[in-house]
């Protein structure tokens, strides 16, 4: 239930309700609501949570890598961490994402 994971994760780092749902702009009965399973936060919410509280979209959704799939994809920790995000972005978002590694690509090759 990604209640508990979002209630563990903030507690874990030692943030109120209240401090969280200022981060995300909503009222704290909202947010609340999501810890209690009474409401679901939508794809940009959680992946602002996970950015917050310092943890993978995975983690807070409850998706557990077996360590074997993590050594046959290639792909380092952040890398996966990547993909995850852009598998919950829509089409907008994808070509954000892009864009911005594109830029950071083009910032590192001068």
């Amino acid at each position: 239930m990604i209640g508990k994971r979002l209630e563990d994760a903030r507690e874990s780092k030692g943030y109120s309700r209240k401090e969280v749902a200022k981060y995300l702009n909503i009222h704290e009965s909202t947010y609340g609501k999501y810890e209690l399973g009474h409401r679901k936060p939508d794809a940009e919410t959680i992946l602002a949570l996970a950015n917050y509280y310092g943890v993978s979209v995975d983690s807070l959704l409850g998706r557990e890598v077996e360590p074997a799939a993590k050594e046959d994809d290639g792909l380092t920790d952040k890398g996966r961490e990547l993909v995850e995000i852009a598998k919950i972005l829509d089409e907008s978002g994808k070509d954000v994402l892009i864009a911005a590694g594109r830029a950071l690509i083009d910032g590192q090759a001068k």
